[in-house]
């Protein structure tokens, strides 16, 4: 049975104690994390990652088991390049979120022009008792919450070793043959229609350290009509290279 922490409960206790119970005898580390004081992020433990937002008890115990985790989970060896990448993507875009909230840190400046509501540690938060219950019992709701954590965090997972991975895959492999395509190098033609491309054009230049920015994508649509893409400046923006 879950741990029931003291009084109210947040989504890093959550999720801290999901991924320890993923069959791999963690608990007892969760346990510290949770009544532990740290300073540390991600960065200042692991010199080589960039996020330098504050561990949270899920971060940290991410952070040392959340590879084991997922060599568990999808049966890749340690070593492979894609247990790397999965092990970073997950972290950045399912366990800093829930670091970042646990310690009060915005994303932004300023106040808010609207409220966010349905985020995970807002949905983790939701589930226990109202301050008015007849009932203060938090077990039932903290059981609900793993199994909604742990859903989302396989549900993730699943999508970026099944989809994002693959369509990371075909950007690299049409990053590394431009120069075939074109001698400036600049321009790429990517094997499959309708990849999702920008997210990993962008990291996979300062990966493979191209020097010159890529400019143009061509890649064949669904009916086999061909298509040109000008590469955006950046990620969030509609100007163009």
């Amino acid at each position: 049975m879950a741990p029931k922490p003291a009084l109210r409960w947040v989504s890093t206790e959550v999720l801290g104690t999901y991924i320890s119970g993923q069959h791999l005898q963690w608990v007892h580390i969760v346990s510290l994390s949770i009544f532990r004081t740290f300073a540390d992020s991600f960065h200042s433990l692991r010199p080589e990652k960039p996020w330098v937002t504050k561990l949270s008890s899920a971060g940290l115990v991410y952070l040392h088991f959340g590879r084991q985790l997922l060599t568990h989970l999808t049966q890749l060896k340690e070593g492979d390049r894609q247990l790397d990448v999965l092990f970073d993507k997950l972290y950045e875009n399912f366990v800093e979120e829930v670091d970042a909230i646990d310690n009060g840190i915005s994303q932004y400046d300023g106040e808010a022009l609207y409220a966010v509501s349905t985020t995970l540690s807002a949905r983790v938060g939701h589930l226990n008792p109202h301050w008015n219950s007849k009932s203060q019992d938090t077990e039932e709701g903290f059981r609900k919450a793993m199994k909604m954590v742990g859903e989302e965090f396989l549900d993730r997972l699943e999508f970026y070793q099944s989809s994002w991975l693959p369509a990371r895959a075909v950007v690299e492999e049409a990053v590394k043959a431009r120069h075939q395509v074109d001698p400036s190098g600049e321009v790429v033609l990517f094997s499959q229609g309708g990849c999702p491309w920008k997210e990993h054009l962008f990291s996979l230049e300062k990966d493979l350290k191209v020097e010159s920015p890529i400019k143009f994508v061509l890649f064949s649509d669904q009916n086999g009509q061909w298509r040109v893409q000008c590469v955006p400046a950046g990620l969030h923006t509609f100007q163009n290279r």
